[in-house]
């Protein structure tokens, strides 16, 4: 994830998913990403739009590199050479910088996924591979291994922190439920969501194997092509009661 560029906030379109009548309680689309629910910071004008950008770069190189002790707008503003109030004129508060950071971070997931999703060429499976080989590529870069250490440290202690991971969790597992249910139609909806989860955390698990490295080691590698491997396996497999059947 560039999370450092400004990214295309975008909607997910229909992707054209199709369900049978037994399976019409499932999502038709991926879900709509996190920050439809949230007010996008804009400015009225063009130097007004390059404060904020410079801000919100600030704040988030902040975050991933000082860890979230080093997160205050005071902190901000000093690195950017800008008074306190210049930054409190876009951000009135730390909530409201903090939402704006992570709409920033998750609108680049967003535009990646929708971009993947809009692959017409690619078959539903491949579209599935090329987001997690995204994903993958992701954990391997040291500033995003930083970035959600100090995201989850501060969600340990902030509520509202925590709510806005759990918002971002919500919407990274809904976009893996389109595909389950897209590649294995006779799933039911709560074997869609587990699968969903484990899978969410089979990828971000592995940022524990390699802090602040891009490569994992020597006896571990090809984990993430086995990990890729695994989640397909996983998508495909039979449900409990078929197994049964």
């Amino acid at each position: 994830m560039q999370i450092l560029k400004q990214a295309t906030l975008t909607m997910a379109p229909n992707a054209g998913g199709h369900f049978s009548e037994k399976n019409m309680n499932r999502p038709m689309t991926p879900p709509p990403p996190p920050f439809a629910k949230m007010e996008i910071v804009t400015a009225r004008t063009a130097k007004g739009q390059a404060a904020v950008d410079r801000i919100l770069n600030a704040s988030i190189e902040l975050l991933a590199h000082e860890g979230h002790a080093g997160l205050s707008m005071r902190k901000v503003a000093e690195r950017l050479n800008m008074g306190l109030s210049a930054v409190q004129r876009h951000f009135p508060t730390w909530e409201a910088l903090f939402q704006a950071m992570m709409t920033r971070v998750t609108a680049e997931y967003v535009r990646v996924f929708d971009e993947h999703l809009n692959e017409t060429r690619a078959s539903r499976l491949k579209q599935f591979e090329n987001v997690l080989n995204y994903l993958v590529r992701e954990i391997k870069r040291p500033v995003t291994q930083s970035l959600f250490a100090q995201l989850w440290a501060l969600a340990q202690t902030n509520d509202y922190v925590r709510k806005i991971m759990m918002d971002m969790y919500e919407y990274e597992r809904g976009v893996f439920e389109f595909f389950i249910a897209e590649l294995n139609p006779g799933l039911d909806k709560k074997d869609i969501a587990r699968r969903a989860g484990l899978m969410v955390t089979q990828i971000e698990g592995l940022m524990i194997l390699i802090p602040q490295q891009t490569r994992f080691p020597t006896n571990m590698a090809g984990i993430e092509q086995l990990c890729i491997e695994n989640i397909i396996a996983l998508a495909h497999a039979p449900s409990a009661a078929a197994k049964v059947a």
